[in-house]
């Protein structure tokens, strides 16, 4: 087993992390910022 291996799956894990967080907090902004008279 490579010793770089644990540390590409972290990063990879941080990295998809950060895309999930990201992604939410696009979209709490969309509907946050929606209209309030259409809900």
């Amino acid at each position: 087993m490579h010793p770089n291996h644990g540390y590409q799956m972290l990063n990879g894990v941080r990295r998809h992390r950060a895309r999930v967080m990201f992604g939410s907090m696009k979209g709490f902004l969309l509907f946050w910022r929606w209209p309030k008279r259409s809900v």
